[in-house]
């Protein structure tokens, strides 16, 4: 898979993208319906509820490095995210969810890099 969708730390401006940003190609942002965000201190998680209202940003990136690809996996799932797949725009789409939700705040408006004040 080539194509991910970010809502956390890897969209840009954000620690993680930072760290990446030489193997990721940006293409858009948009939101998608039927994931709720939540806040764990620095970092965010998001489930799927399939619930049209609960929505949240994402930026699409392509990652146009393997090694890079490799990294962001083990880095994502090491803390507990699992990798599914968003159809955006037609086209499948990595994204790493948390199987279920905790005690964790909300992330109202869905937005991480609104809520985080970047």
């Amino acid at each position: 898979m080539q194509q991910y969708a970010f809502y956390g730390s890897l969209r840009r401006g954000m620690e993680n993208f930072e760290q990446f940003r030489h193997g990721l190609r940006f293409r858009f942002q948009t939101v998608i319906a039927g994931y709720r965000l939540h806040a764990m201190s620095h970092y965010p998680y998001a489930v799927y509820t399939g619930r049209e209202e609960d929505k949240m940003t994402v930026e699409i990136f392509e990652i146009t490095n393997a090694g890079v690809e490799k990294e962001i996996h083990a880095l994502e799932t090491r803390v507990g995210y699992i990798l599914d797949t968003v159809s955006i725009e037609g086209v499948p789409t990595g994204i790493y969810l948390f199987p279920q939700a905790g005690p964790e705040p909300l992330v109202k408006e869905g937005d991480w890099v609104k809520f985080f004040g970047h």
